[in-house]
């Protein structure tokens, strides 16, 4: 993983304390207690220190493709795909330069058709895409014409999937009658198999754990964020025993006892003092945002060491919709873009700077009623 040199050196003086000890740097741990050191945070550290090559890819901006709430962004090798929750739901694909190729699937009552559309994602060559669709998992080509339906194996279809080579993973978090988070489907065998046991209660649904990339793959390990314990588990991919836990702790973090809390309390949807935002796995790290006091705060996870660093950056955080290929991507807005590009406020005068390669080629192209941009980077 390329790290820059201020990154180093900011890792001693904000690393946190671990309770699985010495064993975390000669392997990964089978459980990990990481205590977040909230006065460690540093702050005003440059996003620009760390990341580079940025590029700025235009979507297509007829009006059939206009993006109202974009909620997810998959990348693969051959496309773009948004989930969109503007008016009706829809899944779009755009090509690697932003050109819009067309919408997966349609709504409707058919088989071949989808209810609603809980989560998705799409494979890494972006050669098929899976809808969850109440219990059901319906997988589409390229094109959105509809290659196959499954029915899933837990009373809720689930509330992230994940696309690897002979299957996929769902991840639940409602926790209503099933008693795991996590299955996988053997699209060769037919077997279903399912991993990360909990105990059944009406945590019930909290929008928390609604949308985000709860279930991320680097390579051959798979990642998923339970956002009621604030715990990573870490998995070999096809190895559903080969799993390691690392949770975040602190007296306001989120936890199971603190979501029932809420959920008794009638504010199911309640954020509590602090929580997991989003996160990328990615590079053997996890990056992401937590939430402190309706404060946004980045934090990167060694899983080489266990290693914790708080941030706040400028102008930019940790807040990407996707990885892939070397790349993180974020999607902005055309108004925010060309708020920035203008500089039509003084705090976006860094974030022009350090994006001012990535506006050359787009100069007096870029309009407020365009489409949503996406800006891709990598690690110096």
């Amino acid at each position: 993983m390329k790290t820059s040199k201020s990154v180093l050196a900011l890792a001693l003086a904000s690393t946190v304390l671990m309770s699985c000890g010495k064993a975390a740097q000669e392997k990964e741990p089978d459980s990990c207690e990481i205590s977040v050191n909230w006065e460690g945070v540093e702050k005003d550290v440059s996003f620009a220190d760390e990341f580079t090559d940025f590029e700025i890819i235009p979507l297509g901006s007829t009006q059939d493709c206009l993006l109202g709430n974009p909620i997810k962004l998959a990348v693969t090798d051959n496309a773009f795909y948004v989930l969109d929750y503007a008016q009706n739901q829809r899944i779009l694909a755009f090509s690697p330069d932003g050109s819009y190729l067309g919408k997966i699937g349609e709504s409707g009552h058919s088989s071949s058709e989808y209810v609603s559309i809980q989560n998705f994602n799409a494979n890494e060559k972006g050669d098929s895409v899976a809808v969850i669709d109440q219990r059901y998992i319906k997988l589409y080509d390229r094109t959105g014409c509809f290659l196959s339906s499954k029915k899933a194996v837990t009373a809720y279809g689930g509330d992230d999937i994940l696309l690897v080579p002979g299957g996929f993973y769902t991840a639940m978090f409602h926790r209503f009658q099933d008693n795991h988070m996590a299955v996988f489907y053997d699209l060769h065998s037919g077997e279903n198999k399912a991993f990360i046991d909990v105990d059944t209660d009406v945590i019930g649904h909290n929008h928390h754990a609604a949308n985000l990339h709860a279930l991320q793959r680097d390579g051959s390990k798979i990642c998923l964020l339970d956002v009621f314990s604030s715990t990573f588990f870490l998995l070999n991919n096809g190895q559903s025993g080969a799993i390691s836990r690392y949770t975040l702790t602190s007296p306001g973090m989120m936890t199971e006892d603190k979501a029932r809390e809420l959920v008794n309390n009638g504010n199911p949807t309640d954020v509590p003092d602090e929580a997991v935002n989003s996160y990328i796995f990615a590079e053997g790290a996890i990056w992401g945002t937590m939430l402190r006091s309706h404060r946004q705060y980045d934090f990167h996870l060694s899983l080489d060491n266990g290693e914790l660093t708080l941030y706040s950056h400028t102008p930019m955080n940790y807040d990407f919709a996707a990885y892939h290929g070397g790349y993180f991507y974020k999607l902005i807005p055309a108004e925010h873009l060309l708020d920035i590009m203008n500089v039509a406020k003084p705090y976006m005068q860094d974030i022009h700077d350090m994006l001012k390669d990535a506006f050359t080629p787009l100069t007096d192209s870029i309009k407020e009623d365009d489409n949503f941009y996406i800006l891709r980077m990598r690690l110096r």
